[in-house]
């Protein structure tokens, strides 16, 4: 037997594909099985959707294997990328690494809730196969491009989009047994004050380079000001997994509708109302 027999490399396919916000062209390759392990390492750890640690772990293993998978550009960093952005290269992932067809387990909530049987067949749930990109509908597209909000007639402010990385902050905060709950109470507004890259005056633009700068300026707008921060980042372009059906039972129509990308590696059942 040869100890030294090179064991040859499986050739798997590539796909380049557009990011929805920033317009990059991203290269991925398909999930490998120690990567696969990854993620079922990080799903164990997860108890439940209510468990922030535990879906912070779970959340820090996607991201980690959807870097490992990014052929180029090579200095992207994912947890910089604005969330929609990772919720698409996600959904690319997924279909290069398992197939563009999703199998979706779609329950009547009020039916089901409604059932006091102990019967294993439920009439009320259906099992159906998708082609994903079916599924996907882009809201606000090419809304707010600029990144600007006009704040009053002489000036206004840049953003940025939430990224990964922020909400990981903002979970880390929420686990954390040492957090007061005015610091978390707060924490909204503090992730918020986070997106707000310069201040843009008539004659020039004011970067704001540090957590620190971003937080006092943030710190010394007037109030009224939030709810204009809030809808801009509620009318931002994102990635919406939706469908609807009709309920076998009770015969209403129900309506699928996920924003979240981990749906497509099975974080929890679907489910609909």
């Amino acid at each position: 037997m040869d100890i030294n027999l090179e064991i040859p490399s499986i050739p798997y396919e590539t796909s380049t594909v557009k990011t929805i916000r920033t317009k990059k062209l991203v290269t991925l390759r398909p999930i490998l099985v120690k990567e696969e392990k990854i993620l079922l390492m990080g799903k164990d750890r997860l108890d439940d959707e209510n468990d922030k640690q535990g879906l912070s772990e779970w959340l820090k293993s996607i991201l980690q294997v959807l870097q490992a998978c990014i052929v180029s550009p090579s200095d992207i960093k994912v947890q910089n990328l604005p969330s929609v952005d990772v919720n698409f290269l996600v959904k690319e992932l997924r279909k290069i690494s398992k197939g563009e067809v999703i199998n979706l387990v779609l329950t009547c909530i009020p039916c089901r809730d409604e059932d006091k049987t102990a019967d294993k067949i439920k009439p009320y749930i259906i099992r159906k196969k998708f082609n994903i990109d079916d599924l996907i509908v882009i809201e606000n597209k090419d809304n707010n491009a600029k990144n600007i909000i006009k704040l009053e007639e002489n000036y206004g402010i840049e953003i940025s989009d939430y990224t990964m990385g922020m909400l990981l902050e903002y979970l880390k905060m929420l686990e954390d047994p040492d957090s007061s709950s005015n610091e978390i109470s707060t924490l909204d507004l503090d992730i918020l004050s986070q997106t707000i890259k310069a201040v843009v005056l008539p004659d020039k633009r004011v970067e704001l380079n540090t957590k620190e700068d971003r937080q006092k300026f943030f710190d010394s707008l007037p109030s009224k000001y939030i709810q204009k921060i809030k809808e801009y980042h509620n009318g931002i372009e994102r990635m919406v997994l939706t469908t609807e059906w009709n309920c076998p039972k009770c015969g209403e129509k129900r309506v699928l509708r996920e924003v979240d990308a981990l749906r497509f590696f099975g974080l929890t059942s679907t489910t609909a109302t």
